[in-house]
């Protein structure tokens, strides 16, 4: 085999190659680049295949790096090629870059009350889309270079669990309750995922609770969104009053319940007031402290005369 740039186009394909199989990544990407610009070279299609392989490494999260791969290998028909231990057919890649690209466009879309439905919709699609095109099979990309082996329907069921999740959110503040059925559809598929799923139950039950507001009256769902606990003492024939059904106090007759209007009510009043005797304070401090600087001071003219008349 020739050496430095004596090698041919083939030859600099086969030494990327070798490279990819050592893991020297950013070596074998040269190597590819080098191959692509000499003329005598029966590998150029090959090479730029391994090149936008290695472009989805640099750009792991990235989803026009897979949409390239994609576009790129539609038109290689059934090829097939190794890329390091790891064999790869055209088919198979096209469709996983596809699902994954549709994936991390959903994932970076923005998180806030005028997208979290349409981000749910976006995650759930792209769930049923990794199901339809990958499905059982290990997603390749994850276990070449995220070190994790997953198949397409374990990620499709975390996808789900995160658009349900989104769902959630974008109902909360107009609906808790349906909120909390998003999240149970959420916390199914974090089951079938394999986690615990505990924060979405621990959600399901505040979303799911209803009061009466010990201060104003009014009955709400969902605790830590429209209601909350406020630490309180209340007496024994405080506890059975009201006509409501529904509680306006724990389990444990430590904490009423508030609606989120006197809460905040209450909550502002109290900041204000706090505000107030921080600001008094420092003020008083800052007399105190011109005054204790303009003793010291008049101390020290004093300590210097009586240095001078010695």
């Amino acid at each position: 085999m020739a050496f430095g740039f004596f090698k041919d186009g083939d030859e600099l394909y086969d030494e990327g190659v070798d490279l990819v199989k050592r893991r020297e990544y950013d070596k074998a990407a040269k190597s590819f680049d080098k191959c692509l610009d000499k003329e005598k070279c029966t590998k150029k299609d090959l090479a730029r295949v391994m090149l936008s392989v290695l472009n989805i490494r640099s750009n792991i999260n990235s989803p026009g790096a897979y949409l390239s791969t994609a576009e790129l290998l539609r038109g290689q028909g059934g090829l097939s090629f190794e890329f390091g231990l790891t064999h790869m057919s055209a088919p198979q890649i096209v469709n996983e870059c596809e699902a994954t690209a549709k994936m991390l466009t959903a994932q970076q879309m923005p998180s806030n009350n005028n997208t979290y439905e349409s981000k749910g919709q976006a995650l759930m699609g792209a769930a049923q889309e990794m199901q339809a095109k990958v499905g059982n099979a290990n997603l390749v990309f994850y276990e070449l270079f995220r070190n994790t082996q997953m198949t397409g329907m374990r990620l499709s069921s975390l996808l789900m669990a995160t658009g349900f999740e989104s769902m959630s959110e974008g109902q909360v503040w107009v609906d808790p309750k349906k909120a909390a059925e998003y999240l149970q559809m959420a916390h199914n598929y974090r089951r079938q995922f394999g986690e615990t799923g505990d924060e979405n139950l621990d959600k399901i039950k505040k979303y799911s609770k209803s009061c009466t507001c010990w201060i104003c009256g009014r009955e709400t769902s969902g605790e830590g969104v429209h209601f909350f606990a406020m630490p309180s003492e209340i007496s024994p024939q405080l506890r059975n009053a009201g006509d409501s059904p529904l509680a306006s106090a724990n389990e444990n007759y430590d904490s009423i319940f508030a609606c989120r209007a006197c809460y905040s009510a209450i909550s502002k009043r109290a900041d204000s007031i706090a505000q107030y005797y921080h600001n008094m304070s420092m003020a008083e401090i800052a007399r105190v402290r011109t005054e204790l600087l303009a003793s010291i001071a008049a101390l020290e003219s004093q300590i210097a005369y009586l240095r001078m008349t010695r």
